[in-house]
């Protein structure tokens, strides 16, 4: 046996190479032996996290029972104020009130909804129009027939 100990382990290698077999077991060792390194891992940041919980944060009701801690972060510098009284310049560099802008942009709302509300009344009325009166839903009354209130 001593003499097996004084050869290094790359001539081993290149004298006796290992066989298909012994090379997928020294793989499956391989894998075996890094997962148990990083289950002992994982198992001693568990251990610390019970002693200290400096990992977990305070619960939004604590956080707002102790009040603003430190001073308030500054506004972002993407963020530019807006006067709302103030026109403001289009895209053609010319000046536009706000409320006007504002009227366009119901107008064009209105339209579409009109437009929409057209379309929906001329799909049903053809629709009632082939079903002599019944509407699209499988046949039933538009209005649902008037009953009787219960008497007491």
């Amino acid at each position: 046996t001593n003499l097996l100990h004084g050869i290094s382990d790359n001539a081993i290698d290149e004298n006796f190479p290992p066989t298909a077999q012994e090379a997928a077991e020294l793989e499956d060792v391989e894998a075996f032996v890094e997962m148990m390194a990083s289950f002992a891992d994982q198992e001693a940041r568990e251990e610390r996290a019970r002693v200290s919980f400096d990992h977990v944060k305070k619960r939004w009701e604590t956080r707002r029972a102790d009040g603003l801690i430190g001073r308030p972060r500054p506004a972002k510098h993407s963020v530019e104020p807006v006067n709302h009284n103030q026109p403001k310049l289009s895209s053609s560099n010319e000046l536009v009130k706000s409320s006007e802008v504002h009227s366009q942009r119901m107008l064009l709302k209105h339209q579409k909804l009109h437009q929409k509300d057209l379309e929906f009344r001329n799909k049903h009325m053809d629709m009632g129009a082939n079903k002599k009166g019944a509407s699209s839903l499988g046949g039933h009354q538009r209005r649902p027939i008037q009953q009787p209130r219960k008497a007491n």
